[in-house]
C-alpha cells in the first residue's frame, strides 16, 4: 500500500511491483585489443490500483540489451575506441491497445592521442532509435597536466546530444505522452584538479563548471488529473559548478575515507509556450540550486562504520517559483561486516539507520517521506 498525501487521510492506493534481472559479462585482452561484451535482460511488471480515482493500471516491460567495447591500442600512443550496443525493449500498459517494442542501436567511433602531458579525444555517435536516426553526435575532449612533477589537470569537454523519450515516458499509464519530441543539448565543461599524496595520506581536489542549452527539454510535472505527464519544454538553459573533495588516511590501523560534494545549479526554462506563460527565466520545478553530500568510512579488518550527510536546497514546486519545498539535511549511518568463506567467494551483512534525526521532508509536494527507519542487508558474492 502507498501513503496517501498529506491532503487526504485515506487514498486506498496500492501499487505491486515484481522484477526480474539478469547480466553476464566477459572481459579480456588479446595483443592490442581491450574488450568487454556486456549482455542485460531486465523484465517488469506493475500493478497500480486508486479506488477513489478509480485507477486499475497494469504496466509490463522487457528489455534486452547487448553492448561490446573495445579499444585497439595503435602505435604512438594512439587508441582507437568502438563501442557497439543492440537493445530491445517491449511495453505493454492499460490505455494502449497495442504491445509496443523498438530496437535502438548505438555505435561510439573515437580516437585518443596520449601525449606526455596532454590527452586529447575525439568521437562521433551514431544512434537510431526504433525510426529515428541520428547520423552526427560529435564531442572532443582534452586534459593537460600543468606542472610536471604535479598531478594539477585542467580538463576541456564539449559536444552535442541526443536524449530520446524512453518507454516510460511514452507509455506509463496513468501519464505517458506518444507525442513526445527527443532532446537536443549542446554542451560544455571546464574543470581542474589536483591530487596530493604524503606517507599514508591522499588529496583529491576536483572543480567543474558546465553549461548545456537543451531544446525539447523533457520534463514530468504534476497534471490537474492528479497524476504526472512528461512534456517537451521549448528550451531550457542548464548550467552550474560541482566542487569535490576526497581524503584517505590511515590512523592506527584504521583506514578513513572521507569525500564532500557540493552543486550548484541553475536550470531555466528560456522560451513561452504561450503568452500567458509565467515561467520564462525561473528555476525548472523540483531542481534544487544547492546540493551538499558528505560521507565518512572507517575500515579496520573486515569492519566498515559509515555516516553519510545529504543536503538538499529549497526546491520550486510551481514553475512560477511562488511556492517551494524547503530545504532538508539527512543522515544516515550504517556498520558491516564482510566475511570470507573461500578463495572465490564471500559474503557480508550490514545494518543501517536512514534519517537517524527523525527529520520530516517531502520529495515531492504532500508525499511525506519516511522518518526514521533500518535496513538490514545480506550479500553474497562470487569471483
Amino acid at each position: 500500500m502507498l501513503p496517501p498525501t498529506m491532503q487526504v487521510s485515506f487514498n486506498d492506493e496500492n501499487q505491486k511491483d515484481e522484477s526480474l534481472r539478469a547480466l553476464i559479462e566477459w572481459k579480456g585482452l588479446t595483443g592490442n585489443l581491450e574488450y568487454k561484451w556486456i549482455n542485460s535482460m531486465v523484465k517488469n511488471k506493475l500493478i497500480y490500483t486508486n479506488t477513489l480515482a478509480k485507477i486499475n493500471s497494469k504496466s509490463n516491460s522487457q528489455l534486452i540489451n547487448s553492448k561490446l567495447f573495445t579499444k585497439y591500442y595503435l602505435k604512438h600512443n594512439f587508441f582507437l575506441s568502438n563501442n557497439i550496443s543492440i537493445e530491445y525493449e517491449s511495453a505493454k500498459s492499460d490505455g494502449y491497445s497495442a504491445l509496443h517494442n523498438r530496437t535502438n542501436y548505438t555505435w561510439l567511433l573515437g580516437l585518443t592521442k596520449n601525449f606526455k602531458r596532454l590527452n586529447v579525444n575525439a568521437f562521433n555517435r551514431f544512434t537510431q532509435i526504433g525510426t529515428h536516426s541520428q547520423l552526427f553526435s560529435p564531442s572532443a575532449g582534452m586534459s593537460y597536466r600543468l606542472l610536471k612533477h604535479k598531478q594539477l589537470n585542467i580538463k576541456l569537454n564539449a559536444g552535442i546530444n541526443y536524449n530520446y523519450p524512453t518507454f516510460n515516458d511514452l507509455y506509463w499509464s496513468p501519464g505517458g505522452n506518444i507525442n513526445l519530441k527527443p532532446e537536443q543539448a549542446k554542451m560544455s565543461e571546464f574543470g581542474i584538479s589536483y591530487s596530493h599524496k604524503k606517507d599514508q595520506t591522499t588529496i583529491n581536489i576536483e572543480g567543474t563548471t558546465f553549461y548545456a542549452y537543451v531544446y525539447d527539454w523533457i520534463i514530468w510535472q504534476p497534471t490537474i488529473n492528479g497524476f504526472w505527464s512528461p512534456s517537451n519544454l521549448k528550451e531550457v538553459e542548464n548550467k552550474g559548478i560541482e566542487l569535490s573533495l576526497k581524503a584517505k588516511t590511515t590512523i592506527r590501523k584504521i583506514k578513513f575515507v572521507s569525500t564532500i560534494n557540493y552543486s550548484y545549479t541553475l536550470s531555466t526554462n528560456k522560451k513561452a509556450q504561450s503568452d500567458f506563460d509565467n515561467a520564462i527565466k525561473k528555476q525548472l520545478i523540483y531542481v534544487p540550486f544547492h546540493q551538499i553530500n558528505y560521507s565518512i568510512r572507517g575500515m579496520i579488518k573486515n569492519y566498515t562504520l559509515s555516516y553519510n550527510y545529504n543536503y538538499t536546497g529549497k526546491r520550486f514546486m510551481s514553475t512560477d517559483n511562488n511556492w517551494y519545498l524547503p530545504a532538508n539535511f539527512l543522515s544516515d549511518v550504517s556498520i558491516s561486516k564482510r566475511f570470507k568463506t573461500s578463495k572465490k567467494s564471500n559474503f557480508s551483512t550490514s545494518f543501517k539507520v536512514n534519517n537517524i534525526f527523525n527529520q520530516d521532508y517531502q520529495s515531492i509536494a504532500w508525499r511525506a517521506m519516511p522518518g526514521r527507519n533500518y535496513l538490514f542487508t545480506l550479500t553474497f558474492q562470487f569471483n
